[in-house]
């Protein structure tokens, strides 16, 4: 089917590393798009599994359609920046090469941002999460509730990450992702700050798979944390400063929480 918008082209930007087991789930639901006139960026960080060989054949299928990156290991930030610099779309977009979308995501993302002239689009995440020692999977929906940049920079789930989100192409410009551990939660606040319009979807439409082995979740770097959360707050709007602030600071609350539980949990173990 033909949409009025076709003519708008979605750079779709994936950084891959080691994600043998997920990458495929990943490329089916970007390539399987309602919206067609996308490009798949997908930058493969010096993957030491069969992640390469994967993204080849998944190449060779889609050539008029997906572009493979090979390059040496140098973090998700970097690998983002790789594929800005390629893209060509008038649009811009992340994926996790473990996450999955719905089919219907960037056709009513696009619509949206063309009819309201946005900025940037964010829509609800659906988080599924693979328990440790399990593979029981349990599924919250993350809604944002009160819609409007101001509430959702003190209090919104999934701020910092770019991937539920759809930017204009110039939002990005002059900017770009720094190689630290949490480059996401240093620029996605500002680029939010810092644009006229921005638009919300409540439809689940990003599929969040959040595992113990993920990039985070095995690398936590607290000097990284705490520049990123610092760099975040001096580049937002001044009057931005004390919203993200709040919002750094709950979630710092509640790392500190996890943090605690699992002290406890693992000296319980110890005890017994």
């Amino acid at each position: 089917m033909f949409y009025k918008d076709q003519l708008k082209k979605i750079s779709v930007i994936i950084p891959a590393y080691n994600v043998e087991d997920y990458i495929e789930y990943c490329l089916d639901s970007v390539v399987n798009q309602v919206y067609t006139n996308i490009e798949i960026i997908v930058v493969d960080d010096g993957s030491d599994d069969l992640t390469p060989e994967i993204l080849d054949f998944w190449y060779e299928q889609y050539p008029e359609k997906i572009k493979v990156i090979h390059m040496v290991h140098g973090g998700v930030g970097h690998a983002r920046n790789v594929g800005l610099s390629v893209a060509t779309g008038d649009y811009i977009a992340f994926v996790d090469a473990d996450d999955e979308i719905d089919k219907n995501m960037y056709k009513e993302m696009l619509k949206v941002a063309e009819n309201q002239k946005s900025d940037i689009v964010i829509c609800n995440v659906l988080l599924n999460e693979e328990k440790i020692g399990g593979k029981k999977i349990v599924q919250h929906s993350i809604n944002f509730g009160e819609w409007s940049k101001e509430n959702y920079l003190s209090g919104g789930i999934n701020l910092c990450s770019p991937c539920n989100k759809l930017f204009h192409r110039r939002t990005f410009v002059g900017k770009e992702f720094r190689c630290i551990t949490y480059e996401d939660m240093e620029l996605i606040p500002v680029l939010i700050s810092k644009v006229n319009a921005i638009s919300f979807i409540r439809k689940h439409y990003y599929h969040y798979n959040r595992r113990d082995n993920s990039i985070t979740a095995k690398d936590f770097h607290v000097e990284d944390l705490f520049e990123a959360i610092a760099s975040s707050i001096e580049n937002v709007m001044e009057e931005h400063k004390p919203l993200l602030s709040y919002w750094h600071a709950q979630s710092l609350i509640s790392l500190a929480n996890n943090f605690y539980i699992c002290i406890y949990l693992v000296y319980n173990r110890i005890q017994t």
